[in-house]
């Protein structure tokens, strides 16, 4: 693993598929004249359909009979789609509030982990066997500190609480991108079975604003566990640590970390 100033980017974006242009139904259940139907229909061929990894029960959402779903009513299977992806996330995921102790750096407002089970004894649970292992990190942050701070995250079986003006020996370390205000850093990893984490992605992009531009880098290190926890016994409770963190004056000082940071509980299966 590396200590400094690497970075990397991340997005959890649900995506919904756009349904456009007409299709006539291939179940010949319906006479109704394709000719007839609003641009943006969708005619399935059969009862049900899948967006988004959501089944969709047609005959719910034709409120009109006509074996086809017009554009207010993709509207509101659309809705529904998003409410139930959003509702499975929520399943999954844990969030923390973030402790700010400094008004020098920037601040971690919030922290969450979306794992790959339902939360469980208050950890997000992540197990390699399941959806290739990915987990989900999303860090809510406010800049306002020097363009040379930098912000990290580290997997431990320890807190890093009572660690203020250290810097971690092993964590991965993304300097700031060139807005201000409220940005989100998120990042996509995988939790691999020799008890190590692959993270690939990291977007950065204001905070609810992703249009406004997203700042993609890549990562090529791996993550392991066994450099920070004490046992590799499964399952293992854990914690996933943000923190901003103040550049080191010197090469023989250590950066200034966990002024403030968020501590999310996570358990490895």
């Amino acid at each position: 693993m590396f200590k400094g100033r690497s970075i990397l980017l991340l997005s959890t974006a649900v995506l919904l598929a756009a349904c456009q242009g007409n299709s006539q139904s291939e179940s010949g259940s319906t006479n109704t004249d394709i000719n007839s139907l609003p641009a943006g229909t969708l005619c399935p061929t059969g009862s049900t359909l899948t967006l988004s990894g959501v089944e969709i029960d047609v005959d719910r959402f034709d409120v009109n009979n006509s074996g086809c779903l017009e554009p207010g009513e993709l509207d509101n299977v659309n809705d529904y789609v998003s409410e139930e992806n959003a509702y499975r996330i929520s399943l999954l995921e844990k969030k923390v509030t973030g402790t700010n102790n400094t008004s020098e750096l920037s601040s971690v407002l919030a922290m969450s982990v979306i794992g790959n089970a339902a939360v469980s004894d208050g950890k997000a649970q992540i197990h390699s066997n399941i959806s290739d292992g990915q987990v989900m990190i999303r860090v809510d942050t406010h800049l306002t500190g020097p363009s040379t701070e930098f912000l990290t995250v580290v997997f431990d079986d320890q807190s890093y609480s009572s660690q203020a003006n250290t810097e971690p020996e092993h964590g991965y370390a993304f300097s700031k991108p060139p807005i201000s205000g409220y940005a989100t850093f998120a990042l996509v990893c995988d939790y691999n079975n020799d008890f190590s984490l692959s993270c690939t992605d990291v977007l950065i992009y204001q905070t609810g604003h992703p249009e406004t531009g997203v700042y993609t880098r890549k990562l090529t290190e791996t993550f392991d566990l066994n450099l920070t926890f004490d046992s590799a016994q499964l399952p293992q409770s854990g914690l996933i640590t943000a923190s901003f963190c103040a550049a080191a004056a010197d090469a023989d000082s250590d950066a200034r970390c966990f002024r403030n940071y968020a501590e999310v509980p996570v358990s490895f299966n």
